[in-house]
């Protein structure tokens, strides 16, 4: 076999060759006469397993569909070939689909039968491009071919090249000798074969539980950053251009995006064309070059260099560019033995990294692993990244160093997907992106670091005044079946004033506050502690007469309606040293644990003080685990007025909302 990796032949072999869709996998073996294409396809099937492949020689094949051989078929006209051209294609293509197997073809694209003509004959036809998923150009070295080829390989490349693109298949042109030339050649034939969106996602995702092992069980809080204008403010693809071309050159990376944009196809493209810039050594010296000429930001320096300190704290680059440079940028800041690469670049590396990617890592991190991640990006292939982290910093460089259609995808992220994140201006000196009020800014202070460094492990306090002879007078005519309307928001808003009063204002303190008695003498009275910095969010609609109890006690708090957690708005909390959550029943705390979750991710040091009307005996166990599994961090406490050993959702005339607004009759 081609590839000792025992997870990666698994995978691949599970895929099978064909895609999803069942169209059998075809792979063209092309180059000029000389290149080697014969002596791969007799050697190729003593290391690929034949259970997989079949190898076709297409002069072979066209022989067998052609009366009278090739002897017949040469006397034709070029016209005239053709169509045994295509029912050779044809054929393979059938053959391939029956056995399940992928097919590898040699085959011409050009002949040049006429030295003295300027332009070879294309040979290619229209079915061979409909048939071929991947193709593979064997780009030889000078030495291997006579000298007048030279020219003709180079227009054959680059035809074969345009057509490929054209019809959405997978090229990928190798520099080799003889010496690596079976060697590489079933090094992409095994990728080729093997390779689709989820095998890159399980690869992806391998290599993440591998960085999570080495970084250790005690890791709470791990740093995942984008490599290219945001730990660095260079662009190292540009870099990785300018090295392999020169100065003068047109885009291909930007061309591949622009065609098949942010896709995981588009990676994959952009990943052969990394294996056609030279051999392994030749590819690691203009990686080497690359990172010679990339300067990690002082800020994030310093930063990863104490979080390489802590025993809590893990860091990780996950990048879509080439993993190769971060790993030797990261090695002379002597952070490669803490901190980890997670990229593409080369067939070697397994996978590519796209923006889906991304997301889906940060969700694996706190899902899989149970970490609080911190987020850092600049670019819209940063956004899934930046939606799912528990803290999303965006890293705004200067204005004509940055991407020109961030703005439009933070703004789309804040408005559809409920996005909230801070950002980060490196150099300090950089323009703000969108506005402050809506991205409010981040510095990456000794205070911020500590933050960072926190545990984010927050556990539950809890206050029950189950047993209050206040509680059990107070509840009575909430579980009075005859008592609804107007008359239980009344009940349900007394029990919220009792709480905040009894439990609230010795749980969050009080500040003293000038007055005058009514002989106008002046003297001291009292209010919550940072009332006006209060805000309390109901869990609509039961929720809400309760928490306009809590607002009769502590009037200068500011009110917040919010259907779901995402409703909660930066804006809405920004000045906020303490929220209110209110539900007047909590069964199972999911429900409420949404809004701790959402609050916390606006702001990590906000307090919380969850208050119930009923809360059941089990979900008080349940909620102090889940929030420690949420690692939400901060202080939460819950006050409830009483707990209940039954477990029931309320439906019908049974439900709380409907109790509260009579709406019995339209459940």
């Amino acid at each position: 076999m081609a590839s000792s990796d025992t997870s990666q032949r698994t995978t691949a072999t599970e895929a099978g060759g064909a895609r999803n869709d069942g169209v059998p996998k075809i792979i063209g073996l092309y180059g000029i006469p000389g290149s080697g294409k014969t002596w791969l396809l007799e050697h190729l099937p003593q290391i690929l397993d034949e259970d997989d492949y079949q190898f076709f020689d297409g002069s072979a094949e066209i022989k067998k569909v052609t009366r009278g051989g090739l002897a017949h078929f040469k006397t034709l006209s070029e016209h005239d070939r053709m169509p045994f051209r295509e029912l050779a294609i044809k054929s393979i293509k059938d053959k391939c689909a029956e056995s399940k197997r992928v097919g590898v073809v040699a085959g011409h694209f050009m002949f040049w039968e006429d030295p003295e003509q300027p332009q070879g004959t294309q040979v290619c036809t229209s079915a061979d491009l409909a048939t071929y998923t991947h193709v593979i150009y064997l780009d030889v070295s000078a030495d291997m071919v006579a000298q007048q080829r030279a020219q003709d390989k180079e227009r054959q490349r680059k035809e074969l090249s345009k057509h490929c693109a054209a019809n959405n298949i997978m090229f990928c042109a190798i520099p080799i000798d003889r010496a690596s030339m079976l060697e590489k050649a079933s090094q992409i034939l095994e990728d080729f074969r093997g390779h689709g969106e989820e095998y890159n996602l399980s690869r992806a995702e391998e290599a993440l539980d591998e960085a999570v092992r080495i970084a250790g069980p005690e890791i709470k809080t791990m740093l995942v950053i984008d490599g290219d204008k945001t730990l660095a403010p260079e662009d190292t693809g540009k870099l990785f251009l300018n090295e392999y071309y020169g100065e003068q050159y047109q885009d291909p990376l930007k061309a591949i995006f622009d065609a098949k944009e942010y896709t995981y196809h588009a990676f994959r493209h952009i990943a052969m064309f990394y294996e056609e810039t030279g051999g392994d050594a030749e590819f690691d010296r203009l990686c080497q070059r690359v990172a010679n000429q990339t300067s990690v930001h002082p800020e994030f320096n310093k930063l990863l260099q104490e979080a390489q300190q802590q025993t809590n704290v893990g860091a990780l680059v996950v990048t879509c560019g080439l993993k190769r440079v971060w790993d030797i940028v990261l090695d002379g800041l002597g952070l490669s033995g803490s901190m980890k690469v997670i990229g593409g670049g080369r067939v070697a590396d397994s996978y590519v990294v796209t923006p889906e990617i991304k997301g889906a890592l940060v969700v694996r991190f706190k899902n899989r692993h149970q970490k609080y991640v911190w987020a850092f990006g600049d670019s819209p292939l940063d956004i899934e990244m930046l939606c799912e982290a528990d803290q999303a910093i965006v890293v705004v460089g200067e204005l004509n160093n940055r991407s020109k259609s961030m703005e439009a995808a933070l703004q789309g992220a804040i408005d559809k997907r409920g996005l909230v994140a801070h950002q980060l201006l490196l150099p300090p000196t950089a323009p703000p992106r969108l506005n402050i009020s809506s991205l409010q800014e981040f510095v990456l202070s000794k205070y911020t670091r500590d933050k960072i460094f926190a545990s984010p492990i927050a556990s539950l306090s809890i206050r029950d005044a189950t047993e209050k002879t206040a509680s059990k007078l107070l509840t009575s005519p909430t579980r009075d079946s005859q008592v609804q309307g107007p008359q239980l928001r009344a009940c349900h808003r007394q029990a919220g004033w009792y709480l905040a009063i009894e439990y609230l204002t010795d749980l969050l303190g009080l500040d003293e506050k000038p007055t005058q008695d009514v002989h106008g003498n002046n003297t001291t009275g009292y209010q919550l502690q940072s009332e006006q910095n209060t805000s309390i969010i109901p869990l609509m609609r039961g929720g809400e007469p309760m928490a306009f109890g809590v607002n009769d006690a502590f009037p200068l708090a500011t009110f917040v309606h919010a259907k779901d957690a995402t409703e909660i708005k930066l804006s809405h909390i920004a000045n906020s040293s303490t929220v209110i959550l209110v539900d007047w029943v909590i069964n199972s705390g999911k429900s409420i644990l949404e809004f701790v979750k959402r609050v916390r991710s606006i702001d990590r040091d906000v307090r919380i003080v969850i208050v119930a009307g009923v809360v059941q005996a089990d979900a008080l166990g349940s909620m102090s685990h889940l929030i420690s599994a949420l690692n939400v961090g901060g202080e939460i406490s819950l006050v409830t007025l009483r707990t209940s050993a039954r477990k029931y959702t309320g439906r019908g005339g049974t439900d709380t909302g409907n109790r509260l607004f009579n709406t019995t009759h339209i459940a």
